[in-house]
């Protein structure tokens, strides 16, 4: 038997042994198998009779399973374990200890005769905690590129991971109607933040790893859905080319690049950021990221209101606006083309805040945007620097600045002169 075939008999082996139990127990084994089983090492810490092993611990979920009334049965006790080729037995023998079995072999040990480990278990709990996966754990840097697409792909890739982890059982209403789309998007974002996807030089330019896109082909679930996308932003144009999808995928894809990267790419951005809201608001944010912003957000804001304000700037934290008459000649480089205006209306600079969970500390980084207005059409949504990401010829541009790091030993005055280094640095023209 091949090795692939002996790995999913043991896998099937296992399931019917879960089947056994209720399903949120059956659910948890599952988990359990398919992401600690052969992956990762956990401590074998009996505790009032008592293991607990945590099966899970993403953004968007935790679960943990807790086995009650445990006797290690063969006396081998290691601190670390790495459970591989397990099996779970239902115990018929009254005179054994416990209802159930784990069978395992400890994957850590390399010398000496490979010996099987066993535990009995009486009773077995899974605590399933749902959390609000709405945030950033991306370290932005000076050289990030496609930021607004990073912010919309993480929760997407959290809800993805949630559901194909725990099915719709783990998912609320609002999650259930939009999984699809979710689908579609974490499909294509990915393909579009692929380090060898690009604008390139001219207007209609996309460099991308064309082999990539082929393997990568939408079902049909996923082409309804993105339609029912494109017709909440309009986007008739989009809706045309889905029709003929499969007889060209790559232009499909050119034609989503440069639709979500120029100017009508915002409406996007704006709806499927509702959606995210929307899918996570009932949830409680994850305890463990609480103490990170504790006091410091606030105490930044305060600060920043203050120092944005004498300079002219208006707006409140995160988001802050100066609008300046624009030089005669203006000129900006964008997907490296460059472009000249002259005498435009108005000048408007944007600061927005993005703040991201990075190695036990909050990643506060700072995008400048800058926007030639040409009429007052504009003015209703000149409110967030990300928005100059999406590109109206030259007029539009954005970048990532410097960022500002807090853990939570930082005291107020080291804070406080760290903010001030921060705001000079972004704040220089």
């Amino acid at each position: 038997m091949s090795s692939s075939k002996a790995d999913d008999l043991e896998r099937e082996n296992f399931l019917n042994f879960a089947g056994h139990f209720q399903e949120d127990v059956k659910c948890g084994l599952t988990v359990f198998y398919d992401h600690v089983v052969n992956k990762l090492s956990v401590p074998y810490k009996i505790k009032n009779k008592e293991f607990s092993v945590f099966a899970a611990d993403t953004p968007a979920f935790s679960l943990e399973l807790q086995f009650h009334n445990v006797i290690i049965e063969d006396g081998r006790h290691p601190r670390e374990i790495l459970m591989t080729c397990v099996r779970g037995e239902c115990i018929n023998d009254h005179s054994a200890t416990g209802k159930y079995r784990i069978r395992f072999i400890n994957g850590l040990v390399t010398e000496g005769m490979i010996k099987e480990s066993s535990f009995t278990f009486d009773e077995l709990t899974v605590h399933l905690h749902l959390w609000n996966y709405n945030f950033s754990t991306y370290p932005f840097s000076v050289d990030t590129d496609k930021v607004p697409w990073r912010l919309i792909y993480e929760p997407a890739a959290s809800l993805m991971q949630k559901w194909q982890m725990l099915g719709e059982s783990g998912l609320n209403e609002n999650e259930i109607e939009n999984a699809t789309t979710f689908q579609f998007l974490y499909t294509y974002l990915g393909l579009y933040l692929d380090s060898e996807t690009y604008v390139g030089y001219g207007k209609s330019s996309v460099v991308y790893d064309k082999a990539l896109i082929d393997r990568c082909v939408l079902s049909k679930r996923m082409r309804l859905a993105a339609k029912k996308l494109f017709e909440t932003c309009h986007w008739k144009d989009m809706e045309t080319l889905l029709e003929n999808y499969e007889d060209n995928i790559r232009g499909f894809f050119e034609a989503w690049v440069l639709k979500i990267t120029n100017k009508e790419g915002r409406i996007l951005f704006d709806c499927v950021s509702e959606m995210i809201e929307r899918c996570t608001r009932d949830y409680p944010r994850r305890k463990d990221i609480l103490p990170l912003y504790a006091g410091n957000r606030s105490f930044v804001r305060d600060i920043l209101d203050t120092m944005f304000e004498s300079r002219g700037y208006k707006g409140s934290y995160p988001v802050y606006v100066l609008k300046d008459k624009p030089k005669f000649i203006e000129t900006s480089f964008v997907y490296e083309r460059k472009y000249t205006y002259i005498n435009e209306k108005q000048k408007v600079r944007m600061i927005t805040f993005i703040e991201s969970i990075v190695e036990g500390g909050l990643q506060i980084s700072a995008v400048d945007g800058t926007m030639l207005v040409r009429d007052g059409s504009e003015k209703t949504f000149l409110n967030n620097a990300l928005y100059c990401y999406f590109t109206d010829g030259g007029r539009r541009s954005a970048r990532m600045k410097e960022s500002l790091y807090i853990t939570p030993e930082m005291s107020r005055e080291e804070l406080r002169e760290d903010i001030a280094a921060f705001f000079k640095q972004i704040t220089a023209v």
